[in-house]
């Protein structure tokens, strides 16, 4: 077996795919005496290919061999001045590509395991309550593999609970629109808080259907700093979703460090973070949020 590019393996089906997959194989590949042999550009400190060079590199165990080089060692035929380009562009994404370093400038943003246990078990959708005062959050899309996600959550005893969290893919996003509409007006809602996705679109297409389109006064890597807080913190009860996919798209997320020193919260490439960004949102818009006088408009509070 050969794993390409082991170290970018991503899937919104699992929050570690590169340990299932690989663990999935084993069995395998002792039974008929197999190999395997993982092949990659070092990335992010974690995954299989950093805790194997971790505990492998420059050991003396006679069944794995870990080898690791720059390109140039690897191929002298590739000229010095590429390189010296690419580092002059990104030196950090320069030193992962042909100097086989691991990044420091990115790291995992939460524990999903400990996300795990504050997850309930069932049910995934919880009925809307007449003594609660419910929150909406979301996140649009243009349709295709982009999710059109909506959450809705409200606040007990301290804690913020997530009541429902669904997401919509390759649908028209005026029909999305309409349906999240309906179930906004299910749990006494009048308006949902979002980005500024798409202009004025989805803003006019909610108060065609009476709803209320308000722009997050937060960006998502202050979304995602919020929420860190609140999670860390056991304030947040997660619902179940199929696969664990919410689950699977906060163990994508990462911490970039940018080149003026200012940090960003995002989903790695080739990922979603669609159902975990609207979660991120609710609990940040619950935790910030203050009722205010009858007599005064609904406002945000930091």
């Amino acid at each position: 077996v050969i794993a390409d590019e082991v170290a970018f393996w991503r899937t919104e089906e699992s929050a570690n795919p590169d340990a299932e997959i690989i663990a999935a194989l084993r069995p395998a590949l002792t039974t008929l005496d197999g190999k395997l042999i993982a092949i990659s550009s070092p990335y992010a400190k974690r995954g299989e290919l950093y805790r194997h060079s971790q505990r492998y590199w420059g050991s003396d165990d006679p069944h794995i061999l870990f080898a690791r080089a720059p390109t140039r060692v690897m191929n002298p035929l590739i000229p010095e001045r590429v390189i010296a380009a690419a580092k002059e562009r990104d030196l950090a994404s320069a030193m992962a590509e042909y100097e086989a370093e691991f990044r420091n400038d990115i790291e995992s943003y939460i524990d999903v395991e400990y996300l795990a246990r504050l997850t309930r078990s069932e049910p995934p959708e919880l009925p809307p309550m007449n003594r609660a005062r419910y929150m909406a959050f979301t996140d649009p899309s243009g349709g295709g593999a982009d999710g059109f996600s909506l959450c809705i959550g409200h606040r007990e005893n301290g804690l913020v609970v997530i009541d429902l969290l669904i997401e919509r893919t390759y649908t028209a996003p005026a029909s999305v629109v309409e349906e999240y509409s309906k179930i906004l007006k299910r749990y006494f809602i009048q308006e949902v808080t979002g980005d500024r996705y798409a202009g004025e679109w989805v803003k006019g297409e909610f108060e065609k259907n009476r709803i209320t389109y308000n722009y997050s006064a937060m960006n998502r890597t202050e979304l995602y700093t919020d929420f860190l807080s609140v999670a860390n913190s056991g304030r947040v009860e997660l619902p179940p979703t199929p696969r664990d996919k919410l689950l699977a798209q906060f163990s994508n997320l990462e911490r970039r460090t940018t080149r003026n020193g200012r940090d960003i919260i995002d989903h790695a490439p080739g990922t979603h973070d669609d159902l975990a960004n609207v979660v991120a949102g609710l609990a940040a818009f619950a935790t910030n949020y203050q009722e205010a006088p009858t007599h005064l408009k609904v406002r945000w509070a930091r």
